[in-house]
């Protein structure tokens, strides 16, 4: 059996998208959980946004016209969503809104499938093992709830890069202290690969990530001081920074000059303790999934690691204790068991956060136990060492097929509970939406009061103006003004807005009540206005060197490939 899977490459695709399609079984139901999902009208409504502006010729999208009913938000600009062009497309082509995030979520979870599988058979050099962690990393409770549950769409579409990190490092980590220039720039590659994913999906994820790894580099520090590992970091640092500079610049431009809410929980102190797992909780598999259901008696979501997960760390706890785990075994356990306590309740982020700036930041994370997604990761490389340690066959097979029968339990079981209490919904087009579903409106600027919107232009002065085109964040308008007046649009005015009349002269904005685009219009003036959001020439340069960045790079790695091989 071993064997055959070993050989065949076709029976290990079908193995792949058998657990792809395991992992997707609550997709297989008519409609979507709409209303215990944290995060899924947010997300649909991201991907209407970058729908909306890609119809109207808009590309890359930063400022999405669709919400707040019109009043704009520029979510592209502060969250990476290059991987949401692929349901924004398919909306674009006239498939559904439910039915555009379900193939999302398919696709990610079979990319997931699919990295999770090639990381693992390079590192364990067998491919039973690459798949065992496959289905072990694929269908985790925590990932599942994720998906599922939380509809957490950047966070599980970041878990997708996690095993691509892990892999790269342990290339970087692993590799011989001589090894060449080419070797460097495909490992650097690699991390930046998976860097990148990180960067383009959840910026919270890529703070963990950052976290541990410095953490990693330090504790490694006489590997880390080696001349390779620094060339390769200088190179992934180069080309992180490249390929990712279309992203970046309008991020921090932004950030530097956009005041926003999210910019005032920094130094506030986040408090967010309470939210951390209690011990029992790691363990409780089969509690219900879904937080504050009426009637159900608990108030938090199921966000353990999930049965597999967890055996894996006691199987590995006793192969220490009978001396047959091995440094690289050992120091996993520990470093999964320190996640664990940080992602619970009991380790002191309250008081680090209070008097310490590091603490305020690591604090930005919201839920201690966003950490258990790299607890995952973790627990699949040591599930692959310890498949890797059995040397008896039948005792191999007999461990693969508990792992697949007890995952398929997981799977069978949640599905019930989420078909069970879930409230369908058949989300259609943009009208099913609620644009206001904005989460803790991060993005909005400060002192912006949603509830004082009046959806309406509002005037000062003997003027006449009226919406006669919208195209996106485009808006054109019949203007009659006679004499000096004052105009207030019902949109919220971040920088790159700009108003041209006929002639093409640029018509100064500034912020009116509330932060709308208010502009003045000194003389009489009778004829058409342009509303425009428009991306700086240094966005446009950025954008530009990232997409040459990509094709060097790309083309780099091919010819290593390629002058690889003709010398093997």
């Amino acid at each position: 059996m071993i064997d055959k899977i070993n050989s065949n490459k076709l029976i290990r695709i079908v193995l792949l998208l058998l657990i792809t399609i395991v992992a997707c079984a609550p997709l297989f139901i008519h409609g979507i959980e709409g209303h215990f999902g944290q995060d899924l009208g947010f997300h649909l409504n991201r991907i209407e946004g970058i729908a909306t502006e890609l119809k109207a010729g808009h590309f890359p999208v930063r400022m999405e016209s669709n919400w707040m009913d019109g009043y704009g938000y520029p979510v592209s600009i502060y969250y990476g969503d290059l991987l949401l062009y692929i349901p924004a497309l398919l909306r674009i082509i006239g498939i559904d809104v439910v039915t555009s995030y379900k193939c999302y979520v398919f696709l990610v979870t079979f990319a997931t499938a699919g990295i999770t599988y090639m990381c693992f058979r390079k590192i364990f050099q067998r491919a039973d093992i690459g798949l065992a962690c496959t289905l072990i990393y694929t269908v985790a409770s925590y990932r599942l709830v994720n998906v599922f549950i939380r509809a957490a769409v950047g966070e599980y579409s970041a878990m997708m890069f996690f095993p691509l990190v892990l892999y790269a490092m342990y290339r970087i980590y692993k590799a011989d202290k001589d090894i060449g220039i080419k070797e460097q720039f495909v490992n650097a590659s690699l991390l930046t690969l998976g860097i990148s994913g990180l960067i383009n999906t959840h910026m919270l994820s890529l703070e963990i990530v950052g976290i541990i790894l410095i953490v990693f580099c330090i504790i490694n520090i006489k590997k880390t001081f080696t001349k390779s590992v620094l060339v390769t970091y200088v190179f992934t640092g180069v080309e992180t920074v490249v390929v990712n500079l279309f992203f970046i610049v309008p991020f921090v431009d932004y950030f530097l000059h956009e005041s926003v809410n999210i910019k005032n929980t920094i130094g506030n102190a986040r408090q967010i303790q309470n939210s951390g797992m209690n011990w029992w909780e790691y363990f409780s598999f089969f509690r219900m999934p879904f937080a504050n259901i009426e009637g159900a008696g608990d108030d938090r979501l199921l966000v353990t690691p999930g049965i597999v997960c967890m055996l894996i760390i006691v199987a590995a706890i006793f192969m220490w204790i009978r001396g047959k785990a091995n440094k690289e075994m050992k120091i996993t356990t520990v470093s999964v068991i320190i996640l664990l306590f940080i992602a619970s309740t009991y380790f002191p982020w309250d008081f680090l956060a209070s008097h310490t700036k590091v603490g305020d930041f690591l604090a930005q994370v919201q839920f201690p136990w966003r950490y258990i997604g790299i607890v995952i990761v973790l627990l699949t490389l040591l599930g692959g060492r310890i498949f890797e340690r059995i040397t008896k066959n039948k005792l191999l097979v007999i461990s693969y097929i508990a792992v697949a029968v007890i995952s398929l339990v997981t799977v069978i079981w949640f599905t019930y509970e989420y078909v069970k209490h879930s409230e369908l919904k058949a989300y259609e087009t943009s009208a099913d939406l609620d644009s206001f579903d904005m989460g803790y409106i991060e993005y909005l600027r400060s002192d912006t009061v949603r509830e004082h919107f009046t959806y309406s232009i509002t005037t000062e002065g003997n003027v006449d103006i009226k919406l006669v085109e919208k195209n996106g964040t485009d808006r054109t308008y019949n203007v009659s003004s006679q004499g000096a007046s004052s105009i207030t649009l019902p949109i919220v005015n971040y920088k790159g807005y700009v108003i041209e009349d006929e002639a093409g002269n640029n018509i100064p904005i500034y912020d009116g009540v509330i932060n709308l685009i208010t502009f003045n219009l000194e003389r009489s003036y009778t004829g058409q206005l342009y509303l425009r959001f428009h991306q700086p020439i240094y966005w446009r340069i950025a954008q530009l060197i990232s997409m040459i960045g990509m094709v060097v790079v790309i083309v780099i790695n091919i010819i290593i490939r390629r002058k690889g091989r003709e010398e093997k």
